[in-house]
């Protein structure tokens, strides 16, 4: 992807950031939380961090995210395909690993994404897949 600014190759990757993230009209110094309606809260989280794919040029520095494309990500792609959730949770990670490896080496699933979290207490891997149904998708 070009950029928009500088016409610049774009480089692929992930915005990380901590629990909150927002985009707001005017800087705020205490909080992220605003009252006025044209600031977007993107995330809002208590116990984790977020992770939102874009890319960045490093030329100018602009960085683009498609918000559509990470609220959406888990809808049917174009109608097409059946996408499904299933999360794995516990407080052991090795069980959660095995737990996720048996699921994703089955013949009638496609994984789509894989997501991993953790937190003091539990760990959590969210599949995001496809059932493989023997067709195009």
């Amino acid at each position: 992807m070009n950029c928009p600014k500088c016409n610049n190759e774009m480089q692929p990757g992930y915005l990380q950031t901590g629990n909150l993230i927002a985009f707001n009209k005017q800087r705020h110094k205490l909080s992220l939380n605003s009252d006025d309606p044209k600031d977007v809260m993107i995330a809002r989280k208590a116990f984790s961090s977020n992770d939102y794919g874009g890319y960045i040029c490093k030329a100018c520095g602009l960085v683009v995210l498609d918000l559509v494309a990470i609220t959406m990500s888990m809808l049917l792609r174009g109608g097409r395909c059946k996408m499904n959730i299933k999360i794995f949770q516990s407080m052991s990670e090795t069980k959660v690993e095995k737990q996720v490896n048996e699921f994703i080496s089955r013949n009638d699933v496609k994984v789509i994404e894989l997501k991993f979290q953790a937190t003091i207490f539990y760990f959590s891997v969210m599949v995001v897949y496809e059932p493989v149904t023997g067709g195009w998708c």
